[in-house]
């Protein structure tokens, strides 16, 4: 047997290399593994971070809609609709009632189209034509409905605003981006 100058035998050091080439590919592996898996819980914690602000905005628009700024001292910032008529596509048939409680609350119509569930779909430009506003919750319409009130109230210039889903809070955060002015930033001037 030949021996190399540290005194091992060529065997045992071809068969040592072997041994960390094969440990090194696997810890490439792993790492791979490990960078994959962090790169998917990344994406999974920037949706629940965005998913975090929506709800905190929808919390917000509700605290100052029904119990106002307590802290502040400032009143209940009143939702008035001024008669405006809404129209509400897709949706849970068993929150509309309660949805449509609100926008008469707030003085408003409240007008319903499922999105082609039972109502021809065909029926959603006439519907969109006679509302003053358009509101969808993401969680619960077709995507052709979308598509297609999307399309009509951009022809009609018609102001419309998808919901997270179809609860209060989402209504209220929709309505109040439609209607409701904006408050301008403390640094315009």
């Amino acid at each position: 047997r030949s021996r190399n100058i540290s005194g091992e035998p060529d065997e045992a050091k071809t068969s040592r290399i072997k041994c960390l080439e094969n440990e090194v590919t696997r810890l490439l592996e792993k790492n791979s593994s490990y960078s994959k898996t962090i790169t998917k819980l990344r994406r999974e914690m920037d949706s629940a971070q965005q998913l975090i602000q929506l709800l905190q905005s929808e919390n917000r628009t509700l605290e100052m809609t029904f119990c106002g700024e307590i802290a502040h001292g400032s009143k209940p910032a009143q939702i008035d609709l001024c008669g405006r008529r809404l129209l509400y596509v897709g949706g849970k048939p068993r929150t509309l009632p309660h949805l449509r409680t609100l926008v008469e609350n707030w003085n408003g119509e409240f007008t319903h189209h499922d999105g082609g569930i039972e109502q021809s779909i065909n029926e959603l430009a006439s519907a969109i034509g006679k509302a003053d506003a358009v509101i969808f919750p993401t969680d619960c319409v077709s995507h052709s409905a979308m598509h297609t009130l999307k399309q009509v109230c951009g022809r009609m210039m018609k102001p419309y605003a998808p919901m997270r889903t179809s609860g209060a809070g989402s209504l209220a955060a929709a309505i109040s981006e439609i209607f409701l002015p904006k408050k301008e930033s403390a640094n315009s001037t």
